[in-house]
């Protein structure tokens, strides 16, 4: 037995647009900067991870973030190995599908985002980079300028956090409000606290 829907497909003309999807528009690819920053160069040299398409798509918004061109970020693309083992011949078009999604929020073309004032500054271009800490110890008299830097010398890990002893939880009522807790009440919203 024929579903009855078949007949009607039949009686209707060939849609002139089924199976056919209108491509991006092409970004001629410019030319590689000579001049990438660490972070963009960085980037450009990273071997293919598990998520190559979040490495392209870093990629983009870091060039873009920048303030490369639209065929500067294409260029970076195909140059960059994890964008061409994930998408081959497809490279322009989805460098070209990324500007459509990352470009509006960045229309500062030449400029970084610090420099160009943009609201959507990545926190880490904002924020003076952080002191990175000696492994020399300050004590040891031993000059500071050429002691290599450890950067994760304050990271605590799980033994550390294991070994700690923390003081038994106290409860105002038994097993459902901690000492460190308050309820607000007032007067036009009597019966209807606020935890804080």
């Amino acid at each position: 037995m024929s579903d009855p829907r078949d007949h009607l497909d039949a009686l209707l003309p060939p849609d002139p647009g089924a199976g056919r999807t209108d491509p991006l528009p092409a970004i001629p690819a410019g030319a590689v900067p000579a001049e990438l920053p660490k972070h963009l160069r960085d980037r450009l040299q990273e071997a293919p991870g598990p998520d190559r398409s979040a490495q392209t798509a870093g990629l983009v918004a870091a060039a873009v973030e920048w303030g490369l061109d639209n065929g500067q970020v294409a260029a970076l693309a195909l140059a960059h190995r994890p964008t061409r083992e994930k998408y081959g011949s497809r490279v322009e078009r989805e460098a070209a599908r990324l500007l459509a999604k990352f470009r509006p929020d960045h229309q500062h073309v030449g400029r970084p985002c610090d420099r160009a004032g943009c609201p959507n500054t990545p926190r880490w271009m904002a924020e003076p980079p952080a002191e990175p800490v000696p492994v020399r110890p300050v004590e040891s008299g031993e000059s500071q300028v050429d002691a290599p830097v450890e950067l994760l010398a304050g990271l605590r890990d799980g033994a550390w956090l294991d070994a700690q002893h923390f003081p038994p939880l106290t409860y105002v009522v038994p097993g459902l409000i901690r000492r460190d807790r308050c309820c607000w009440l007032d007067r036009r919203r009597l019966g209807s606290p606020g935890w804080c």
